[in-house]
């Protein structure tokens, strides 16, 4: 057997194999949200109409893999009058520590 034909015959195994198998995705998480406070939009006065509105939420982990982890976010757009909007997103995800098995 010449060289090329042992690299076809691996690589064909290998396909083979790789088809074979099912592929499994478990969900990574579903979550619960709710805002935190009320929403702000304040002018930032360089220009008319330029204005900066900040929501804060936070989610909680109810199922998958992130059950019971605790994701707080902030949310900033930009308004330019009518045009399209710059948006920023600040956010942070924690979980739950059980202290009642510490020592």
């Amino acid at each position: 057997m010449n060289k090329r034909t042992v690299i076809t015959l691996i690589g064909a195994t290998f396909g083979l194999i790789a088809v074979s198998q099912p592929a499994r995705a478990d969900m990574i998480a579903r979550y619960e949200c709710s805002t935190a406070g009320f929403y702000s939009q304040e002018p930032i006065g360089d220009r008319p109409d330029h204005n900066l509105v900040t929501q804060d939420y936070v989610c909680v982990g109810v199922d998958g893999l992130l059950k019971g982890a605790v994701y707080s976010a902030s949310n900033a757009v930009e308004w330019t009058a009518q045009k399209r909007p710059s948006y920023s997103v600040v956010a942070c995800t924690g979980f739950p520590v059980d202290v009642s098995s510490r020592n």
